[in-house]
């Protein structure tokens, strides 16, 4: 057995394929783990941007028994082939871009018949990934945020894509309402009242 902190890097040790169709369906994956290390819209402390590396280097620890999980026993490769798909590279203080780049790469997931699972980041990586989502699934669609923030705000000083703004761009889509919409868990003084009435506009449940 190997030394667990060798090698690259990689989600439960699960090997690294590049995110597309072709490599994707070649890996025979229907699951893609993908990083998106941004945090340039938090209006807090900044630091979440090294989230995605510090999740597989804890993951590093549970991968080298080949998904064995004794407390089901259950292997978890017998169910699911997950791939690596390496971290979308974002561009410091250029949210759009940033989230445009994302969409594109999820959507080449989906296409290749994977199920994505994005690991961030600010609180932003929710935004390409439910505008992905909402394009390749068809029919109405719920979303659950368990925080302790509403994330509800229309933007922060005109950024769309601001880190409290997931929520909003959420219900934005075709696909979601806000009936269909819970927050768990906000609590304490970092919710601003037109977050709140934002949510009630909407028909939120909180």
């Amino acid at each position: 057995m190997a030394i667990l902190h060798s090698g690259i890097a990689t989600f439960l040790g699960a090997p690294h394929v590049a995110p597309t169709v072709q490599e994707l369906q070649r890996a025979r994956a229907d699951v893609a783990i993908l990083g998106l290390p941004y945090d340039s819209t938090t209006i807090t402390r900044p630091g979440a941007a090294h989230g995605p590396r510090g999740i597989r280097d804890a993951s590093s620890h549970f991968g080298f028994g080949g998904g064995y999980q004794i407390d089901y026993d259950v292997t978890i490769t017998d169910h699911r082939l997950s791939s690596t798909c390496g971290d979308v590279n974002g561009i410091a203080g250029r949210a759009q871009d940033t989230v445009d780049r994302t969409e594109q790469v999820i959507d080449e997931i989906y296409h290749a018949g994977c199920m994505p699972i994005l690991l961030g980041g600010d609180h932003m990586t929710t935004i390409p990934a439910t505008r992905s989502l909402s394009k390749a699934m068809q029919g109405p669609m719920g979303f659950i945020l368990f925080d302790t923030h509403l994330d509800t705000a229309p933007d922060v000083d005109g950024e769309v894509n601001s880190h409290c703004s997931p929520v909003h761009r959420v219900l934005d889509l075709p696909n979601f309402s806000g009936e269909n919409v819970v927050i768990i868990g906000a609590h304490g003084a970092a919710n601003p009242r037109y977050e709140k009435e934002a949510a009630d506009q909407h028909g939120v449940t909180v």
